[in-house]
Order: structure tokens, then sequence, then C-alpha cells
């Protein structure tokens, strides 16, 4: 009798490696990129945020209508740290992007502008 393996069985066993490999790629992959979307949308909501303190803080009156705040005033102002933008990467934030305001009937919406 033989003691090993047949070519077969090893090239099975590939086979189930390879496969188990493929899998597991495509779910952290999926996993990833779910993760930058949660950061980016976190992002957002931090300069949202940002940009309604120095609204508040700066404006003697919120009136209705657009407001466009650069990201280097939210920083000037101290209503932004700059670590942050920092950590964002300069592919995605730059200090002359902005965050725009646009109130109406004292209802606020934003959308930040790269």
């Amino acid at each position: 009798m033989k003691k090993g393996f047949t070519l077969v069985e090893l090239l099975a066993v590939v086979v189930i490696l390879v496969s188990v490999t493929l899998v597991t790629t495509i779910i952290i992959v999926g996993y990833v990129k779910n993760t930058e979307k949660t950061l980016d949308e976190a992002s957002k909501l931090i300069l949202y945020n940002a940009t309604d303190i120095y609204l508040n803080e700066y404006l003697e009156q919120l009136d209705d209508g657009v407001h466009e705040v650069r990201i280097q005033v939210l920083v000037d102002t101290n209503c932004l740290d700059y670590s942050f933008v920092e950590n964002q990467g300069e592919e995605k934030i730059k200090m002359n992007s902005s965050v725009v305001a646009n109130v109406v009937n004292g209802k606020t919406t934003y959308e930040f502008r790269y």
C-alpha cells in the first residue's frame, strides 16, 4: 500500500481553498466599501454641524437663503479642527472646499462642494 495523496485529491483541496479565498475576498471588499461610505457620511455630518455652529455664532440673524461657508473659514473660526481636515486627506477635503447651507422657513439643508 502506498502512502500519500493522489493528484485528484490534491487538486480538490486546491479548488476548495481557492473558492474559500475568493468568497472571503468578495465579502471583505464589500465591508470595506460599506465602511468607506459610512465614514464619508459621518464626515459630512461633522462638516454640516461645524457650519451650523458657524452660522449661529457669526451671523446676527440666520435669514432664509443660501449661505456658503469655506472649510478654511470653519477652521479659522475654530468651528472645525484642522486635524479633521488633515485626517480626511487632500483628495477628499480641500481648504477651499465649501459647505452650502440652504435655509428655508427656519429649516436648513446642507450640501458639500469639493
